[in-house]
């Protein structure tokens, strides 16, 4: 919960973030406080970026990881990751501007299947965050769609 609502501005959906990275997103707004979804919760997912190779993912919020955690799903075994890898958030959700650090990758389990088990761990400080910054969403800073030209009226055809 965060000391900022409605009356400050507060939208739903905005990013938030302390001065280590993302913390979560706000997911409820009320006049006077907003509620925070914090990106270690199973109900977060965020698309990010491996700094070091540039590969795109989405790390999913997985709390049974030590009690705060992250993880890459659908990742295949041979994908060029490594521990310590950095992840930012990519832009591409049209919630996160890109470049805001995530996560870093803290253990990567290569099995005999198709896909591999990636754990991060938060760059935010989900625990014990005392200020955080709420970002607007970057599609509130798109300019909306321009509407498409109206159509002419039908020409009359040419009586003989």
């Amino acid at each position: 919960i965060i000391d900022k609502g409605m009356t400050q501005g507060i939208e739903l959906g905005s990013p938030v973030v302390d001065d280590s990275g993302v913390l979560g997103q706000v997911t409820r707004v009320h006049p006077l406080v907003s509620e925070v979804t914090l990106v270690i919760d199973r109900e977060l997912a965020i698309p990010v970026l491996n700094v070091r190779t540039g590969a795109r993912s989405v790390a999913y919020g997985d709390p049974s990881i030590g009690g705060n955690g992250l993880e890459l799903r659908f990742m295949g075994s041979n994908s060029d990751l490594q521990v310590g890898d950095l992840l930012t958030t990519s832009g591409v959700d049209g919630v996160y501007p890109p470049g805001l650090p995530v996560a870093k990758i803290s253990k990567i389990e290569r099995a005999e299947s198709a896909f591999a088990k990636i754990y991060c761990a938060p760059q935010a400080l989900v625990s014990s965050a005392r200020h955080v910054m709420v970002v607007t969403p970057v599609s509130s800073q798109i300019p909306p769609r321009p509407e498409p030209p109206a159509a002419a009226p039908p020409k009359k055809k040419a009586s003989k």
